[in-house]
């Protein structure tokens, strides 16, 4: 079982340089999702990886939210695509004794 770490607000905004208050407008614009335990909120690891591509698209590159939302969604399906796309090709290297073989059926 692989255990997941979790950072508090205070600890990711000060990593990625933000005020804490910019963390929580993305989170209430669904861009990011984080767990409370009392009052304090804590980011996963793969969300703090999504917030470092928010303020790099907002403080670099100049990009509004909805322009981050779109860009995040289409990252998201490409990731799930290649892990599909991972998958069937492990699937094509299993032997071929683990497939289902389709025969023609002979009607005459």
């Amino acid at each position: 079982m692989t255990t997941q770490r979790y950072y508090s607000l205070k600890v990711v905004a000060q990593t990625l340089g933000v005020h804490p208050q910019a963390i929580r407008l993305y989170e209430r614009e669904g861009l990011v999702s984080s767990i409370q335990c009392g009052s304090e909120r804590y980011y996963a690891v793969s969300q703090i990886d999504r917030l470092r591509v928010i303020v790099q698209l907002r403080q670099e590159l100049g990009i509004n939210l909805a322009g981050i939302e779109v860009i995040l969604h289409m990252r998201d399906r490409l990731q799930e695509l290649s892990r599909q796309t991972q998958e069937l090709r492990a699937a094509e290297s299993q032997p071929e004794s683990s497939c289902l073989t389709i025969g023609r059926r002979d009607d005459s």
